[in-house]
């Protein structure tokens, strides 16, 4: 796998409801091949965020849970 340019990193933690999902929207609108965005997801937000990469045809490539929260890595998909 060719290696990924972080974006930028967000922390969705503190947002709820479709906060999380309008944040990482605008981010990914930005983003360029061979870049990825690094998110910080709260538990309670995961697979809803997780449903809507799949719904915009995003890819998830890492996915790390620090004890706390998730972060994943989250690329355009090709």
């Amino acid at each position: 796998m060719t290696q990924l340019k972080i974006y930028k990193t967000i922390d969705l933690t503190g947002n709820t409801c479709s906060g999380p999902l309008g944040e990482l929207s605008g981010v990914m609108d930005e983003v360029k091949e061979g870049e990825a965005v690094e998110a910080i997801i709260s538990p309670e937000n995961l697979e809803v965020v997780k449903s809507f990469c799949s719904l915009r045809d995003w890819k998830i490539v890492e996915e790390k849970n620090n004890g706390k929260n998730y972060i994943l890595l989250i690329t355009l998909a090709k």
